[in-house]
């Protein structure tokens, strides 16, 4: 993977993670594991951090999970719609041109994420982009989506999206209903594609991205969630 080359300074992007403030046992390793992976693996490019501390102000001790992000910062969340509604605020509370949204058992998986997300935007000016897709299922009411534990976009058209998501129940029309973000964002005229490291599909053909969300070893995922390890329905 080559740096893409910008006559322009190359877009800021915010990475914006979710964490589940409280002292849960349970988030606190998912934050860990979080923050040692994206200390292991940097992006490529300068950042900014934001951690969203859903349902309440963290103590010193959460706070140092994060300790060394590059340019950290946190923000407090009232935990109304879980991620959905934290990316939401974040995302109004940022002058970064690109969001790169992180749920909170996430992780990303190899150095370079911040060069890929720019090389894609350069090459192929996706609306929306994420490292996992689903081809959806009518029989379900499922469209076409992105999963909302790894995506990113431009800030300005994440936040041009008409509805806020106030309650948990909200989230999953949100994420792939008739109106989810992915279907919002097609309807603009604008692609929807999933990422890995090596290659780049439509949302329509998720499950043919080589080595990519439940497919043989998950290789060329760029982050990774619980879903990705087993028993990965769980």
């Amino acid at each position: 993977m080559s740096e893409p080359c910008f006559m322009c300074p190359a877009p800021k992007i915010a990475l914006i993670y979710v964490f589940v403030a409280g002292q849960n046992p349970h988030y606190s390793c998912m934050a860990h594991r979080f923050a040692t992976k994206l200390r292991e693996n940097p992006g490529g490019i300068d950042h900014e951090t934001i951690v969203v501390c859903n349902s309440g102000v963290p103590v010193e001790t959460e706070k140092d999970l994060f300790s060394g992000l590059p340019n950290l910062r946190f923000l407090m969340h009232d935990n109304r719609a879980h991620d959905i509604s934290a990316f939401q605020m974040a995302a109004r509370e940022t002058n970064a041109e690109i969001c790169f949204f992180i749920g909170a058992t996430s992780w990303v998986t190899r150095p370079g994420w911040g060069l890929r997300i720019l090389e894609v935007r350069e090459q192929f000016d996706p609306g929306i982009a994420g490292a996992m897709g689903n081809q959806g299922d009518m029989n379900s009411s499922v469209y076409p989506h992105l999963r909302t534990t790894g995506f990113w976009m431009d800030t300005a058209l994440f936040n041009q999206y008409p509805k806020q998501v106030q309650n948990a129940g909200e989230r999953y029309a949100f994420e792939h209903g008739k109106e989810c973000l992915t279907e919002w964002v097609r309807l603009q005229g604008r692609r929807a594609l999933v990422v890995g490291w090596e290659n780049v599909v439509d949302v329509a053909q998720a499950d043919q991205l080589p080595n990519g969300f439940h497919q043989n070893d998950q290789s060329n995922l760029i982050v990774k969630d619980r879903l990705c390890e087993p028993p990965y329905y769980g």
